[in-house]
């Protein structure tokens, strides 16, 4: 869906020709910091355990060192996932079409299901 207007035209977004700029660093920041919480989790679960596993064994120092490594990268998530909340909140508030969380439109359904399945 496209909403025309004298504005920007993004999929189910509309942005002020003179907000553009911002709009686009908050997209950035809004995708890197998504990137860092789902990336650490990744690289967690699938590389880092797996490997100190197997060279060490489970031994109390792999344990040691695995919640190290975890305590390091809770406080990236924890920031990330702070930043999600602000910078979201940002993108929400450039929307033409954002009502809120409900599902009165397409672009809210979406986001709406999104943010969902994210607290599951």
């Amino acid at each position: 869906m496209y909403i025309k207007y004298t504005y920007v035209i993004y999929p189910l977004l509309v942005v002020n020709r003179g907000n553009i700029y911002i709009f686009g660093i908050i997209s950035f920041l809004h995708n890197l910091f998504s990137e860092i919480w789902i990336g650490g989790l990744i690289a967690l679960g699938l590389s880092i355990m797996p490997s100190i596993v197997k060279a060490m064994g489970r031994t109390p120092e792999s344990k040691k060192l695995l919640d190290q490594i975890k305590k390091r990268l809770s406080i990236l998530v924890y920031i990330s996932v702070l930043m999600l909340l602000v910078t979201g909140l940002l993108l929400a508030k450039h929307s033409k079409v954002y009502q809120g969380f409900s599902f009165s439109n397409e672009y809210t359904t979406l986001l709406a299901v999104k943010h969902i399945l994210y607290m599951d």
